[in-house]
């Protein structure tokens, strides 16, 4: 069973259904607030073979929330020594699968799922969708893949939730270098794509080289027309340091008094306008809460001025001012909106008798309400009333009539409960005190708080709390300052003097303040400091029932480069089919820029460009970032990530190249190509402050969020390159027509259109019927010039009846060249080649077939017939048939057969020829027993064209006469010597019985001479012909050295021919021949007349075939065969095997065991072998009998004369099989016989 882990973010909710099904995996729990990165590479540490990792958790566009960790493409290469280990724990064929959803989405999350399979070595699957429960939008399946994933995936069908997570990320911010820094808002909701409104929870980790705080989204709307230095009409957004956003902007035309916001952040705003948010409204809107935009559905149209609004837990609208119509329905001052729509509650209706300036909503719903009237919900309240959230009735016990109040004009709730409350007050409420503006009441009785004392000394319009808690008011200038907005302590009521977000004209007024708390951070710069600023933050719902995720923020403090585009450079030019130039630098590219090229205000700022587009038209580019590997620009991928689709940059994912001494780009031009491209690239400066070399980046997107503080330059520019053109092949003239044999030429002449160098040879390729495709190489030395020939010599066996082919290019061997004076290499395709219809090839030899011969088994005959056919593609030269065609090989040697006739005495095909051979003892006889090999020699017969035949067996055929039974031959039996006279004693003494006197032999050694050179054989002389080399037949002297190691042929002649030291094979054929086999095991055959042979040193097979031969196995285990005639073997060292053969034979084994042979010969005595050292060690070897067959007789042997020698005769009934010197015939046992 294949082994997997499954790794479980325990953040994921009810992750336990998921896992309760699954049996036969390790389950591994990631803890939510430590790094899940190091929880998995601790635990497959120790892990081996392991064929798949699961891991489930939360995900977004090429991102992965693991545990505290957030991974994506800003910090893969960080963790990449720790998300390499995974791989490690794997199989060969392992997977790891990601559930995150979204994780491979987009370009942005195929690159990341790309580059976890490449640090991680393994094939990687990741969602490209939802995953999780079908009933919310998602499923199971891991659409993107790299490589092949055999494991399944999990079974989502039982899991009620999806992997989607919180999935807000920050907003990419820019901002300047400067001496005196200012700071910049991060919005956490500008990239939020999740159901629930995100707000900064906590700075994890704080900026290295700045400040970041939590800060807040202040919406204020009044009688301005320009706020903090910004133009705005009547309604703004702040950040929480009173600047201005810079996106918001709906443009009132006139008075806003009123904010309020709901659950998704849209502002619900009020007024005495009539156009705001790009439509008509009348008096109220509903606005987008990033741009301004006008809600096109919401539309209550009051016929007055809206100058309250309060937002209950359902989030409807409740609105006060001087309307007495609005959602269609009549109602005095004060209504219950629709949120969507507009339209007027038809329960809820207080109906107050003036106009309603202020409305604020307990935790329970109850509106309290504030104005200029004196009856509202069916009771008589001064200006402050509190109401029922349903009818709209008015609370009997809530009634702060004592307060002093002549108008209520602004009310909000504290954290503690009570109300703060703004508008005009009667002055002897704080005795010794100016009148104020503003009190703290008790929200169940209305009692004031004597202690609150804010000294604003105008009527405060409106008043709201920022997240730590502060009072952010708005209304005319203020005493103490003169904003007219401004942000208060709660307890103190002391003014923040850093916060001024002054509204002008003069005159003008804030009457409407909405606080979307923790919506922002607002990031400052230490002085000066130039590159990429990074801290982390957490963020939940603005329910604050999620779980937090964690924000990585990149804050990019830097000026841009700015790009000199007055002038385009030019790329290192190149020659036509150039794969491997040495390319361009990027300081090159630079240095080749117009005007003031690349010039950045910041110090020390390094250049580079951001390649944008790629001209690949007529070729493709790469780049190297170490000068030493070149690597294609980068790939996009289809939308399931599984194949690549082409190689080009874009603005979205440009190339990023550095200025540095290594980093270079060249062009790969289609191999046909020449000309100029121009535009080959276009770019950017890049001040490397963000990306890395040889990396990509989103160019649009990184301006766009960053502006001016961007890391490229806004200007583009272009280069061009230039591919100057290639020599080329403009003609190729083919061979005359002609049939081409064997040695013949086939020359090629290949034009080009400038003189060309050729280093190293050069091929063009021919194709022939047979033989297949073949190369003519190039005839020459290759020197510079406009032409060059190319040859192919015709081989044995080539064949081509319809014209040869030529193909369609030259071909180089490794490091070999063609180019011209300037070094381009040329092309190698073959153009206007001339035609080869008419260029034939035949190298084909006659083929050759004998008439099989019938078994000899009649004694007698003088003669043998052969009849051979001879076959040809052409015509058989006739001419070339003679005596030395054919050779017939037995145990005995070689015997030549004799050309008698052919059939037809003309060049054609087929043609029949008989030969005739004479028996080895001139008739048959048993003697001849054997297997004949019938072989014809090597280029005796050729064709009409030259080709000369193939050396090789034509068949074989057997001679088996039987042997004939002998007749005995008495053996004269020795003269009785006469019995002496026996004397008279007194004591008969017994006769003694004589014994017989042994036999005498005369036997002569077999005498050597040279007795003939040979006959001529015609063959091919001094050269190698199929395999084997052929000697002279001259009286050849020495071996080649070219020749050692081939089978050697000394054809005729008497020669004296010495071996190698290797394993040598000789045939002395015709001629009285003295070879000696030097070293090495060797094989030496003596032919024709009487020949000396020495094997020395090594196992030698020695065979003496026809006459008189004198054999001498040397050193080793030598085999040693006299053949026909009368031999003299000599064993030499070693353990020998002597067979004497046919004919009178002198046996002497020397050192070491050795072996006689022993056969059947004639009853003459004279014509059986003689062993003259037999020793114990030796051993006997019967052919044609057996032990209990034998006799074994003392003989005197006269050997050349000589005085006798005592011997034994051993006889097979009268057959005398051999002679043994100087044996007694009782010391022969069966164990001496083999």
């Amino acid at each position: 069973m294949n082994k997997e882990i499954i790794f479980v973010d325990s953040s994921l909710q009810d992750y336990q259904s998921l896992i309760q099904n699954v049996n036969s995996a390790q389950i591994v729990i990631l803890k939510e607030n430590s790094s899940a990165i190091a929880q998995i590479t601790q635990a497959l540490a120790d892990q081996k073979d392991i064929a798949a990792v699961h891991i489930l958790s939360h995900g977004s566009e090429g991102s992965l929330k693991l545990g505290s960790d957030i991974l994506d493409s800003h910090n893969l290469e960080n963790c990449s020594s720790q998300i390499k280990q995974w791989g490690n724990a794997l199989t060969e064929n392992g997977d790891i699968l990601f559930y995150g959803c979204d994780a491979g989405s987009g370009e942005t999350g195929l690159n990341f799922v790309k580059h976890l399979s490449e640090i991680t070595g393994a094939d990687v699957a990741a969602s490209n969708n939802i995953t999780g429960s079908a009933a919310s939008g998602g499923d199971g399946e891991l659409e993107v893949k790299f490589g092949e994933i055999e494991t399944k995936p999990l079974n989502f069908a039982n899991y009620n939730y999806t992997l989607a997570g919180l999935t807000g990320t920050a907003d990419s911010k820019g901002i300047n270098v400067t001496a005196t820094p200012t700071s910049t808002a991060i919005d956490v909701l500008a990239n939020d794509t999740g159901t629930g409104r995100l707000s900064v929870d906590s700075i994890v980790t704080g900026p290295s080289h700045g400040t970041a705080i939590i800060g807040d989204s202040i919406y204020v709307g009044g009688i301005f027309s320009g706020i903090g230095g910004q133009n705005r009409n009547n309604i703004a957004k702040l950040n929480s340091d009173g600047t201005v956003d810079t996106t918001f902007n709906p443009n009132a035309n006139s008075y806003v008094n009123t904010i309020a916001l709901d659950s998704s952040g849209n502002l619900i705003v009020g007024g005495g306008f009539t156009t705001i948010g790009g439509q008509t409204r009348n008096n109220i809107a509903k606005l987008d809460p990033i741009t301004g935009a006008a809600d096109t559905t919401f539309n209550p149209n009051a016929n007055s001025y809206v100058h309250a609004i309060a937002l209950d837990s359902s989030s409807n609208p409740i609105v006060g001012g001087g309307f007495t119509t609005i959602g269609g329905q009549t109602r005095n001052h004060i209504a219950k909106l629709d949120p969507i729509t507009g339209a007027a509650d038809t329960t809820f209706n207080p109906n107050a008798d003036n106009s309603v300036d202020a409305i604020a909503l307990d935790s329970s719903g109850n509106p309290y309400v504030g104005g200029w009237f004196t009856q509202i919900g069916g009771q008589t309240r001064n200006y402050i009333a509190k109401l029922d959230p349903i009818t709209g009735a008015a609370d009997t016990t809530f009634n702060p009539n004592d307060a002093g109040f002549w108008s209520v004009t602004a009310i909000a709730l504290h954290s503690s409960g009570n109300l703060i409350v703004g508008g005009w007050v009667s002055g002897g409420l704080h005795a010794g005190h100016p009148p104020i503006r503003s009190a703290k009441l008790n929200p169940t009785t209305g009692a004031t708080d004597t202690t609150f004392y804010p000294n604003v000394g105008v009527q405060f319009n409106a008043i709201a709390f920022d997240s730590s808690d502060n009072s952010i008011v708005g209304g005319w200038s203020f005493m103490s300052i003169s904003a007219k907005v401004a942000k208060f302590n709660p307890t103190t009521g002391a003014v923040d003097t850093t916060f001024n977000a002054t509204a002008n004209p003069f005159g003008s007024s804030v009457n409407a303040i909405a606080i979307d708390p923790k919506k922002n951070i607002l990031y400052t710069p230490n002085a000066n400091f130039n590159g990429v600023d990074t801290f982390t933050y957490t963020a939940k719902e603005s329910s604050g029932v999620s779980t937090p995720i964690t924000v990585n923020v990149n804050v990019n403090v830097n000026h841009s480069p700015v790009l000199d585009n007055s002038g385009p450079p030019a790329l290192t030019a190149i020659n036509q089919g150039d794969s491997d130039s040495t390319g361009t630098p990027i300081s090159t590219i630079i240095a080749n820029l117009g005007g003031t090229k690349i010039t950045d205000s910041d110090t020390d700022a390094k250049q580079g460009i951001a390649i944008t587009n790629l001209d690949t038209t007529n070729g493709t580019w790469q780049y190297t970032t170490d000068g030493t590997i070149w690597i294609n620009a980068p790939w996009q991928y289809t939308t399931d990530g599984t194949m690549i689709k082409t190689s080009r940059v874009s603005a979205t994912n440009a190339l990023l190249l550095a200025s540095d001494a290594n980093t270079k780009i060249r062009f790969v031009p289609n191999a046909s190509y020449n000309g100029t491209v121009t535009n080959a690239i276009t770019f950017k400066a890049w001040d490397q402050i963000t990306g890395t070399n040889g990396g990509t980046a989103d160019v649009t997107a990184d301006l766009t969020a960053n502006g001016t503080s961007s890391v490229f330059s806004t200007a583009d520019e272009t280069a061009n390159i230039t591919v100057n053109p290639a020599p080329a092949i403009t003609s190729v003239s083919a061979p005359t027509n002609s049939t081409y044999r064997v040695g013949e030429n086939l020359d090629f002449t290949v034009t080009f259109n400038e003189p060309v160098t050729i280093t190293g040879g050069a091929n063009l390729p021919i194709t022939l019927d047979t033989g297949g495709t073949l190369n003519a190489t190039l005839n020459g030395t290759g020197a510079s010039a406009t032409t060059h020939t190319f040859r192919y010599t015709v081989a044995s066996g080539n064949l081509d009846t319809d014209g040869i082919t030529v193909g369609t290019a030259l071909t180089l061997p490794t490091n070999a060249t063609i180019q011209n004076a300037t070094h381009a290499n040329a092309l190698l395709t073959l153009n206007s080649v001339g035609s080869t219809t008419g260029v034939l090839v035949d190298g084909v030899a006659p083929i050759v077939t004998i008439s099989p011969v019938a078994d000899i088994t009649t004694a007698g005959g003088t003669s043998q017939s052969l009849t051979v056919t001879f076959s040809d593609n052409n015509a058989v030269d006739v001419s070339s048939l003679d005596s030395s065609d054919i050779l017939i090989n037995w145990s005995g040697g070689d015997i030549p057969a004799k050309f008698v006739s052919v059939d037809t005495n003309s060049n054609g095909t087929p043609r029949t020829a008989t030969y005739s051979f004479i028996p080895p003892g001139e008739s048959w006889d048993n003697t001849d027993n054997g297997t004949y090999t019938v072989k014809l020699q090597a280029s005796q017969v050729k064709d009409s064209l030259g080709n000369f035949n193939v050396a090789g067996s034509l068949g074989t055929f057997n001679v088996n006469i039987a042997v004939p039974v002998p007749q005995p031959t008495p053996i004269p039996i020795p003269p009785v010597t006469p019995t002496p006279t026996v004397t008279p004693t007194p004591t008969e003494t017994p006769t003694e019985t004589p014994t017989p006197t042994p036999i005498t032999i005369a036997i002569n050694t077999p005498s050597v001479s040279n007795i003939d050179r040979g006959e001529p054989t015609n063959l091919p002389q001094n050269q190698e012909v199929d395999g084997n080399y052929l000697l002279s037949d001259e009286d050849d002297i020495s071996i080649p050295q070219s020749a050692f190691g081939k089978p050697l042929f000394a054809l005729s002649g008497n020669d004296n021919l010495t071996g190698s030291d290797e394993n040598d094979t000789i045939y002395g054929n015709q001629g009285a021949d003295t070879i000696d086999s030097g070293n090495g095991n060797d094989n030496l055959f003596g032919g024709k007349e009487s020949d000396q042979l020495s094997g020395g040193n090594g196992d030698d097979f020695l065979s003496g075939n026809n006459d008189n031969d004198t054999l001498i196995g040397g050193n080793d285990n030598d085999p040693l065969h006299g053949g026909k005639g009368n031999d003299v073997l000599i064993g030499g060292n070693g353990n020998d095997e002597l067979w004497g053969d046919r004919g009178f034979d002198v046996l002497i084994g020397g050192l070491g065991p050795d072996t006689f042979v022993l056969q059947y010969t004639p009853p003459n005595p004279s014509q059986a072998d003689v062993i003259t050292d037999f020793t114990a060690d030796d051993k006997i070897k019967l052919i044609g009998a057996n032990f209990s067959q034998l006799t074994f007789e003392s003989v005197n042997v006269i050997l050349d004369g000589v005085m006798p020698l005592t011997a034994t005769a051993i006889k097979s009934g009268n057959d005398y099989l051999g002679l043994v010197y100087n044996v007694n015939p009782t010391a022969f046992k069966s164990s001496s016989f083999l």
